[in-house]
């Protein structure tokens, strides 16, 4: 009675021993794509900005700290509106912020044409970008991200080329 006994609880600690490995090899997986994603992220020239279903910014990378002036983590638990704040690039009517549509409609939202971020010093950049809905592992709404481009010098460079033409 007493070896099988023992053989049986040998067997339940290498069930639970091949658990633990196993949870291991998908942690350390888990943890090398965070990184992969995290470089990626920093790589990019385009700003990212991702928001919890209440348009409260959770991240931002480094070229969307730089074109909204919010550094250092400084943006995080702000609003979207707030940290990016957009306007008709002509008109300077304020733009509302994508991702409520994003979130209700549960599309892809392209940012209007003639669209301005106003740093937060006051400078205004011209920018395109597009804000997508995240999904919770129940596909319900649990966020958005933004993807910024900024449009500035390039606009100067077509306006400069269109006036040479003209001469």
């Amino acid at each position: 009675g007493w070896h099988i006994e023992c053989s049986a609880m040998s067997h339940e600690l290498l069930g639970t021993h091949s658990d633990i490995h196993a949870r291991k090899i998908a942690e350390d997986e888990l943890a090398s794509e965070r990184e992969r994603l995290r470089v990626t992220l920093r790589a990019m020239v385009e700003a990212v900005i991702t928001t919890d279903r209440h348009g409260v910014v959770n991240f931002m990378n480094e070229a969307a700290e730089q074109i909204t002036g919010w550094e250092g983590g400084a943006a995080i638990g702000r609003t979207l509106a707030e940290v990016c704040p957009l306007q008709h690039e002509r008109t300077s009517e304020p733009l509302p912020a994508p991702h409520e549509r994003a979130l209700t409609d549960a599309l892809v939202v392209e940012l209007p044409k003639a669209t301005a971020l106003v740093h937060r010093q006051g400078v205004r950049r011209l920018v395109e970008g597009r804000c997508a809905p995240i999904r919770d592992v129940a596909s319900q709404p649990a966020g958005v991200v933004l993807v910024l481009r900024d449009m500035t010098e390039r606009a100067k460079l077509e306006a400069e080329i269109l006036r040479a033409t003209k001469l």
